[in-house]
């Protein structure tokens, strides 16, 4: 079985809204996903679904509105790509979007992980489903990615994704960098820390430092002194 997958437009407040519902087609945008509902899975607060994204939809008509509105979707092609420059545009946003998605896997093993998976469901021979696996990928918000969903120009779609993964490589620069200094300050602790150790294990044996426990103990030994205890 198939469904389609709108997303919700932000409220008058700029946010993401948690619709029950569709009472109105402009509560949604207008393209779309025609998923394949791969499992279903009954739970105790109703049911869970795995879906699997194809083909771009948008909402055709309404034919139903109570007791649920339901519409009919009819199938979106990409644009043709013109003659001329445009195959070749096409082809060079393609080799800078693979060529991020190397830098990115170079510093994120999760992204690795991540694009596997993508990979086991989905086939890359295009421009237009390059970009949009490579939008997939990255950790974009919902109206970005809907924009690229949106877009049916191949060569602007892919221009839209590689800014997207260009995001993601710094980003993922930037994280890179601060588990290192992380790190490096955690290393610089502990053997700072082993260092102390050692040094106060050398005074010990010198005779020059008592632990703790020692310490304690000579300090009450010598308040004791001299006194009748009962």
């Amino acid at each position: 079985p198939f469904v389609g997958v709108f997303l919700p437009k932000l409220d008058e407040n700029g946010e993401q809204p948690e619709l029950s519902t569709v009472a109105d087609p402009s509560q949604v945008h207008e393209v779309g996903t025609l998923a394949q509902i791969t499992r279903l899975t009954q739970t105790a607060k109703g049911c869970q679904i795995l879906l699997l994204g194809g083909k771009r939809v948008t909402l055709d008509r309404v034919v139903q509105t109570e007791p649920v509105m339901l519409a009919k979707a009819a199938e979106v092609a990409d644009e043709v790509i013109e003659e001329g420059s445009g195959p070749n545009l096409a082809k060079a946003y393609s080799m800078e979007v693979m060529q991020t998605i190397k830098e990115i896997l170079k510093l994120n093993p999760f992204f690795k992980e991540q694009m596997q998976m993508i990979l086991e469901r989905t086939e890359v021979h295009e421009a237009g489903k390059l970009a949009d696996f490579g939008a997939a990928l990255t950790t974009a918000d919902a109206q970005a990615l809907q924009e690229v969903l949106s877009t049916l120009n191949v060569t602007e779609r892919i221009e839209k994704t590689l800014l997207l993964l260009k995001k993601e490589l710094e980003l993922s620069k930037l994280q890179s960098e601060i588990s290192k200094q992380v790190e490096e300050k955690i290393s610089a602790n502990q053997r700072r820390y082993m260092l102390m150790e050692q040094l106060k294990h050398i005074k010990k044996e010198l005779g020059l430092e008592k632990d703790d426990k020692e310490a304690l103990v000579t300090k009450f030994t010598e308040r004791i002194a001299g006194r009748e205890l009962p």
